[in-house]
C-alpha cells in the first residue's frame, strides 16, 4: 500500500509545499547463481627456463599462484623433478613444453596431450586433462599423441624415422621418467607438447640454443655451429629461415598453452 506525505518547508520570503508518494518495495525473486567451481592445484613442471619464460614470463612477472619449478633438461633434470615431486601439496602434475614431430600429423605449432609412451604401455600413466583446462585450450585443438622419451636431442632424420617407426608421434627427454614418479607418488600426470620441429628440418644445434623465445636469432652461436657442419652457407641458412618460421608458430603456441595454464589455475580454492 502506497503512503503519502504532505511536507511544508518554511524558508525566507516564501513557503515550499512538498506532496510526496512512497510506493511500497516490491521483492523480485532472486536467481540462482551458478556455483562456483575450483581448478586442482597443480604443481607445473617444466624442463628449461626458455620455455617457462615463453609459458609463464619471467619470474618477475610471473603469476603469483602458479606453482612452477623448473627441473632441468633430459635426465639432468629428474632428480629435481622427483624432489618437486615428493614435496608437492597439489593435486596433480602439469608437464608443458616443446616435442620433436616424428608423425605426419605432428607439426610445428600443433599441441597434443601425451596419451602413452613407448615403453610403458602397462603402466596407466595417463590422465585426462582436466575439464576447465580443456575450455581454455580449445583454440589449439589439442590431440592425443604418443611419446617416445629418449635421453639425448634426436635432431638428425635418418634418427627421427627410426624412432617414428616405433609408433610414436613425437619424441622428448623428460616426459616418462616425470610422469612415472607422479604415479609412484599417486599423483596425476598431464603432459602437454607442442611441436616446435620436424625429421625434414635438422639444424647444426638445438633450437634453442640458436633461437630467442620471441624467433631471434643468436647469431653468434649459429656461425660458430655452422661452421662445424657438413651443409654449405647457403643450405645452411635456407634451413635456418624455416627453423625460424616453425619456431615462431611454436612459441606462439606454447603462450596459449601457458595463458590457459595461467587462466585455469586462478580459480584454485
Amino acid at each position: 500500500m502506497a503512503t503519502y506525505h504532505f511536507v511544508t518547508i518554511r524558508l525566507p520570503y516564501r513557503r515550499l509545499h512538498l506532496f510526496a508518494v512512497t510506493a511500497p518495495a516490491r521483492r523480485f525473486p532472486r536467481r540462482a547463481l551458478p556455483a562456483k567451481t575450483s581448478a586442482p592445484k597443480a604443481l607445473i613442471l617444466v624442463a628449461a627456463e626458455l620455455e617457462a619464460e615463453i609459458l609463464f614470463g619471467t619470474p618477475r612477472h610471473r603469476a603469483s599462484w602458479l606453482d612452477v619449478c623448473v627441473a632441468g633438461v633430459g635426465t639432468g633434470g629428474d632428480g629435481a623433478a622427483r624432489q618437486a615431486i615428493d614435496a608437492t601439496a597439489a593435486e596433480l602434475v602439469v608437464n608443458p613444453g616443446f616435442a620433436g614431430g616424428l608423425s605426419a600429423a605432428a607439426r610445428p605449432g600443433s599441441c597434443f596431450t601425451v596419451t602413452r609412451w613407448v615403453g610403458l604401455e602397462r603402466a596407466n600413466l595417463h590422465r585426462e586433462v582436466p575439464p576447465g583446462l580443456v575450455d581454455k585450450l580449445a583454440p589449439l585443438a589439442i590431440r592425443p599423441a604418443t611419446a617416445m622419451t629418449v635421453d639425448l636431442p634426436v635432431g638428425d632424420p635418418e634418427s627421427r624415422r627410426e624412432l617414428a617407426a616405433t609408433g610414436a608421434d613425437l619424441v622428448e627427454m623428460e616426459g616418462a621418467r616425470w610422469a612415472l614418479a607422479a604415479f609412484r607418488r599417486g599423483l596425476p600426470f598431464v603432459s602437454l607438447r607442442v611441436i616446435s620441429d620436424c625429421a625434414d628440418d635438422a639444424l647444426a644445434r638445438p633450437r634453442h640454443e640458436l633461437l630467442t623465445a620471441t624467433g631471434s636469432v643468436r647469431w653468434a652461436r649459429w656461425l660458430r655451429a655452422t661452421a662445424g657442419s657438413d651443409h654449405g652457407w647457403l643450405e645452411a641458412l635456407t634451413r635456418l629461415r624455416g627453423a625460424q618460421r616453425d619456431w615462431r608458430l611454436a612459441c606462439a603456441s606454447l603462450r596459449t598453452v601457458g595463458a590457459a595454464i595461467t587462466a585455469w589455475q586462478r580459480d584454485t580454492s
